[in-house]
């Protein structure tokens, strides 16, 4: 009997061992998948002024995104080009779906802006 104890406190002991070695892989799976969605979606811009004129550039690679004379102007390429992603702009976050300039990510809304419902 004591015997049967043994091998069935064993057993559980091994199941959950195996969980939580399956949860860890999993959990870190899933972030780095997370991670690179991030960073493909996310943009921080640096912004390069020439008279009236404004250029937005990858504030790490120096990657072109647009330019223009208007806010308006920058947005309208940057909806054909990047649907769907975030810009960090010095002076605030810019995404959509409104395409406005917010000072904060409650204020961007980002959660509502990859849901289906829109």
């Amino acid at each position: 009997m004591i015997d049967l104890l043994i091998y069935i406190f064993i057993g559980y002991a091994c199941f959950q061992l195996a969980r939580f070695i399956l949860d860890a892989w999993l959990f870190k799976n899933i972030e780095q998948d997370f991670k690179q969605f991030l960073n493909k979606i996310v943009r921080e811009v640096t912004i390069e002024k020439n008279g009236s004129m404004e250029y937005w550039f990858d504030k790490e690679t120096n990657e072109f995104y647009a330019q223009g004379k208007t806010l308006d102007e920058i947005i309208d390429v940057l909806k054909s080009r990047f649907p769907k992603h975030i810009f960090l702009l010095p002076s605030g976050i810019l995404s959509g779906p409104e395409w406005k300039v917010k000072e904060n990510l409650e204020e961007a809304n980002i959660k509502n802006y990859f849901s289906n419902e829109r």
